[in-house]
């Protein structure tokens, strides 16, 4: 009996490190009032680094960052007392769809910045907001951060001391592939506009991207300035 009460304990800690609550489906639809808003797409920032055991030691686990920032553009004309204006914007439903081969997608920021990592998401809290003082209908962009840790354990004092090591070496002595840490990261972003319309759009993005050259590259932009390739957004 205590096996199988440690056993369901550990499923239940376990599963809860993903932040994967799911919020209330919505059914929305593209509507005349929906097309003002589309989805421009996403930039992706990647962050390898080295986390050590402790300060001094020669031994620490890699670990990656990735950062996604979704944009959205707006075909209204600028009117400061208009209803269709945005007065908050709400990103929800932050979680991971799928884990990497290797290490733990088990961290989730949002408002995320080059300087500051952001606001963690822990356990239901799974959404962050931002109210304007000024509602406006022009894009905004949004940032989530999702950390995967404990992927592979790197020993300094197999290579020699001072001798650069090349993330190409260190990867491929590592065993590590683009394929060992492809995660599918899930989130909502909505529009609440002066008028109480909900506007929204879900997201699932596959983390990094497939084209992406995982070893020599950090910044890669799928955003569009082309309308025809835009998606709407939906309204609730």
């Amino acid at each position: 009996m205590k096996k199988i009460i440690l056993f369901i304990l550990f499923v239940l800690i376990f599963s809860g490190c993903g932040n994967d609550k799911v919020t209330e489906v919505y059914n929305g639809a593209v509507t005349d009032y929906s097309k003002s808003y589309l989805d421009k797409g996403y930039i992706v920032n990647v962050y390898k680094e080295i986390q050590k055991e402790e300060e001094d030691s020669e031994k620490g686990y890699v670990r990656i960052r990735y950062n996604v920032i979704t944009d959205y553009f707006s075909n209204k004309e600028f009117d400061p007392n208009a209803g269709y204006n945005i007065k908050k914007k709400v990103v929800s439903n932050v979680r991971v769809i799928s884990q990497p081969k290797k290490g733990i997608a088990n961290e989730l920021f949002g408002n995320s910045t080059l300087e500051d990592i952001g606001d963690e998401l822990l356990g239901t809290n799974n959404k962050f907001e931002i109210e304007y003082d000024k509602p406006h209908s022009t894009g905004v962009q949004s940032s989530i951060s999702v950390v995967v840790n404990n992927i592979a354990l790197f020993d300094a004092s197999k290579y020699g001391i001072g001798d650069p090591i090349s993330l190409e070496t260190l990867y491929d002595d590592l065993g590590i592939t683009i394929e060992d840490v492809t995660l599918t990261l899930g989130f909502r972003v909505e529009l609440i506009t002066v008028d109480n319309k909900t506007l929204y759009k879900d997201y699932e993005i596959v983390l990094p991207p497939n084209d992406f050259d995982f070893v020599n590259e950090f910044h890669i932009d799928l955003t569009t300035d082309d309308v025809s390739k835009m998606e709407p957004f939906l309204e609730k």
